[in-house]
Parts: C-alpha cells; structure tokens; sequence
C-alpha cells in the first residue's frame, strides 16, 4: 500500500510537470535598485538591465513580464554632461533603443507615481535634437503603474525618497519625448 502511495503520488508529480510546462506562457524577471543583478534568477538592478536582457527573447512566444519596484531609475545618466547626439542614420537622440515584442512593464508601488522612469534632457539641453527616453521596436509591449519622466525642465520630487530628488537641468522650456514606439 505504501509503495501504491509513492507511485500515485510520483504520476501526479510528474502530469503537475507536463501540466506546467504546456501553460507556461510568461517570464518574470524583477527590478529592484537595491539587489545584484543575477541574470539565471531573473534579478536586476536596473530597467536597462532587464530590457537588454528581455531583447534576447523578442522572437520568443511567450510574454516577459518586467516587475520594477518603487524607486527612480534613470534610463539616461542625468550626471553624465556629454551631450547626446542621434546614432548615424537617425535624426533623434534617445536614452535607450530597444527591440522587444510581449514585454510588459509592470510599477510594483501603490501608485504610478512610486516606480519612476526618468531622463533629464531635451532639444539644445543635454541632447543635439529633441530628446527622446526610450525607442521601442516591437508588438505587443505594455506599461501599467508607472510613472515615465523627463526632468529636463521640472524638478524630480519623489516622495518615497526625498534623497532622489533632483533639480530640472535647465529653466528654459524645450522639447522632448518620452517614448517612441514602432510596431
């Protein structure tokens, strides 16, 4: 009897397997400014991190979910003063280029306002040409309680930290974008 109950129970163990592995339609990889990142476990520091590695699936099947704890996370390095100009053959500077397809964003904080994705430039502050944060080439990409900022022109108030404050790089007004999607 007790032997039936470990090969019951070893069936069951392996159609929960198989069970799994066909439902399968998603990864999680997490975000948080305050761990090492540690690719196999799905751990990274930054935003940047986690979309450079999300690239490597963009013509996978299934989703990738990116779960950001709350903080700041600048897409472009505000303290960096070189001035950033458009790759050869584009006519925008951006903070970041990606391509992903079934990528999700997802702010872990109890409103937008706790997860925020920030740059600092615009057109002649910081950047040769209108400015944009992030340039997303893909189907299928969304974003859901999070907070995406340019402090160019306004200061950066976190209320969760107050230390992440940071004063607007400039008082004139100019252009600037946040994202560029094409898919």
């Amino acid at each position: 009897m007790h032997i039936r109950k470990q090969i019951i129970a070893f069936i069951v163990f392996l159609v929960s397997i198989t069970v799994c592995s066909q439902e399968q339609k998603e990864r999680d990889f997490f975000v948080n400014r305050e761990v090492k990142t540690n690719i196999e476990k799905g751990l990274f520091s930054t935003v940047n991190e986690a979309l450079r590695h999300a690239e490597t699936f963009a013509d996978d099947t299934l989703w990738t979910n990116i779960y950001i704890e709350p903080n700041v996370y600048w897409i472009d390095n505000p303290d960096d003063d070189a001035v950033r100009y458009p790759e050869p053959g584009d006519n925008t500077p951006y903070g970041m280029k990606v391509r992903l397809n079934r990528t999700r964003l997802i702010g872990m904080g109890e409103s937008p306002e706790d997860v925020v994705l920030a740059c600092n430039r615009g057109q002649t502050h910081g950047a040769a040409g209108n400015f944009t944060m992030l340039h997303i080439t893909g189907n299928e990409i969304e974003a859901d309680n999070i907070t995406f900022g340019n402090y160019c022109n306004v200061d950066l108030e976190y209320r969760l930290n107050p230390e992440l404050n940071r004063k607007k790089r400039a008082e004139a007004i100019v252009q600037a974008q946040l994202v560029i999607c094409n898919g």
